[in-house]
């Protein structure tokens, strides 16, 4: 997976394990009662306000 991604394919990551997302992932699009609730660049998301944004607590604070 992340050597396609560095070679340009974009990869759609779908998981509720918060370890894996920050591993994996380099722009994190949360979503509460289906709805876009937050985005984030993994440098700048802290677990906190994933957490919050994925219990619809804002999150688009630090779009990417």
């Amino acid at each position: 997976m992340k050597e396609l991604a560095e070679s340009g394919v974009g990869i759609i990551l779908v998981s509720s394990e918060m370890d894996e997302i920050q591993r994996c992932a380099n722009r994190i699009i949360t979503m509460y009662e289906g709805h876009v609730s937050g985005e984030f660049h993994i440098d700048d998301a802290s677990s906190e306000e994933l957490v919050g944004a994925i219990h619809g607590h804002g999150g688009d604070g630090h779009a990417a």
